[in-house]
C-alpha cells in the first residue's frame, strides 16, 4: 500500500500545482483558456485521490473476507 501511496503523491503533486498554477494564472490575466486548463486539471487530481481511496478500500475488503475465510 505503501507504494500505492507514493504513486499517488507523485502524481497529485505535479497536477495540482499546475491546476493552481493555471487558477493563478486566470485571476491575474482573466483569459478563459488558463480557467479551463485548470479546470482539467484539478479534475485529473480528484480522479487520482478517489482512485487511491478505492484502491486502499477495496484492499481493505479483501483482506477482510481473507481474514474471515480462514
Amino acid at each position: 500500500m505503501k507504494l500505492l501511496f507514493w504513486i499517488s503523491g507523485l502524481l497529485l503533486i505535479p497536477l495540482a500545482g499546475s491546476s493552481i498554477f493555471f487558477f493563478v494564472l486566470y485571476l491575474s490575466t482573466g483569459e478563459p483558456v488558463p480557467k479551463e486548463r485548470a479546470k482539467a486539471l484539478y479534475r485529473w487530481s480528484v480522479v487520482v485521490v478517489l482512485g487511491t481511496f478505492d484502491i486502499w478500500i477495496f484492499a481493505r475488503v479483501i483482506d477482510g473476507i481473507k481474514a474471515l475465510i480462514h
